[in-house]
């Protein structure tokens, strides 16, 4: 059993839900969703739910600040019928503040979707297959799965393969109910969510911690939409707005003869527990995020026992609250999802230390230590793990 919703909202986000206007009496078809990624709020969802429509207003400010609509048409059976989608420059969203808006519609045979991307400078069109069950995929947007959870509810199922849309590509994502109130939403490359549900498959609370996006959402009865959006902007005008979630970054360094490149993502610490947390002992980790972490050598060097040849490699770890292992592998080129043990070159063990100063954005990089003496540091939080090596 889930603990109670009251009990899962931290204090910091409480007054951005209740200092609100919130109607007296719960209304299941007008609500919110309130999407942090640690103590930044990441996405508000402004949602009504009516007989054969859903209308939902967004605001989204990663990588950017957005402002969003959304509009389905639904059948009293849960499926989609038509859906579109528009992003506007600012909360009024009147027509001269449109960037782009795109329609659906299903062909007569619901076999296909045709999309007509409308931006003030064209019109394109698009068709592509689709199955006729389909829902919209939103990435960091989140009402497409309390469709998902009320279809479930209605229709009294604990399994539903369900098939999403993001851009001209569809893939599908695996429900699970467990007992009355927990619904498992498994998304086909990025990991499995899991949300507290009620018996109309209401999504109280959804939790994305097992994911690669490390989200949770929050249900509330309203938000004051144009307050927040406010509140945004100023924040974005003044450069404190949430940007990129992981942007890239590059690590040079010059060690002896050897010049050294590390290519990796940087999360953001944004107030988590981080090594034991969100990066589990034990488990192996991308180490950065999004595209796999590179290593670039114009040198050979000697990691512990590992002799590492001057070439491109992906690096991979498995910490542990004593240290844990640095794992170089061969492949190159692929996301941090991908790994293949058979392409290892090897594993070495690493060191744990901690830092005076904590590290907000993870960071990857290479300090001389001695003579064709080096050392190979993954900064995050106030943990540090280091493995030496030698140019040879």
């Amino acid at each position: 059993m889930k603990m109670p919703l009251k009990y899962l909202i931290p204090a910091f986000v409480l007054p951005l839900l209740f200092s609100c206007n919130r109607p007296e009496t719960y209304q299941p078809d007008a609500f919110a969703f309130v999407t942090l990624l640690g103590q930044d709020t990441l996405a508000v969802e402004d949602i009504r739910i009516e007989p054969g429509q859903v209308s939902v207003k967004a605001i989204l400010r990663s990588p950017r600040l957005s402002f969003l609509t959304y509009e389905m048409n639904l059948g009293a059976d849960y499926e989609m019928s038509s859906f579109s989608a528009a992003a506007w420059k600012t909360p009024g969203m009147q027509e001269e503040d449109l960037i782009e808006k795109y329609d659906i519609t299903f062909s007569t045979d619901r076999d296909s979707l045709q999309m007509v991307l409308r931006s003030p400078d064209e019109i394109i069109v698009y068709n592509f297959s689709s199955a006729s069950a389909v829902l919209p995929f939103l990435d960091m947007i989140h009402w497409p799965f309390e469709i998902l959870s009320g279809k479930m509810a209605a229709q009294q199922l604990t399994t539903l393969t369900q098939p999403m849309f993001s851009g001209r590509r569809t893939v599908n994502f695996e429900a699970t109910k467990t007992g009355s109130d927990t619904l498992f939403i498994k998304h086909p490359t990025r990991g499995t969510m899991w949300s507290l549900v009620d018996e109309k498959g209401s999504i109280l609370y959804l939790d994305a911690g097992s994911t690669t996006r490390k989200l949770k959402v929050y249900r509330t009865a309203s938000v004051d939409y144009e307050s927040l959006a406010t509140q945004f902007l100023v924040s974005e005008e003044a450069g404190k707005g949430v940007g990129e979630l992981s942007g890239r970054a590059e690590t040079t360094a010059s060690i002896g003869e050897l010049n050294l490149t590390v290519d990796y993502g940087q999360p953001l610490k944004r107030g988590r527990a981080l090594f034991g947390a969100i990066v589990p002992w034990g488990k192996r980790w991308r180490t950065g995020a999004n595209k796999a972490t590179h290593l670039y050598l114009d040198k050979a060097i000697q990691m512990r026992d590992l002799q590492v040849p001057a070439g491109e490699y992906t690096l991979f770890s498995i910490p542990e609250a004593e240290g844990g292992v640095l794992i170089i592998n061969k492949q190159t080129g692929q996301n941090g999802q991908s790994y293949d043990e058979e392409q290892d070159l090897g594993r070495v063990s690493m060191e744990i230390g901690t830092l005076d100063t904590s590290v907000e954005r993870f960071t990857i990089d290479a300090v001389e230590t001695g003579t064709n003496q080096g050392q190979l540091r993954l900064m995050w939080g106030n943990t540090v793990f280091s493995v030496p090596f030698t140019v040879l």
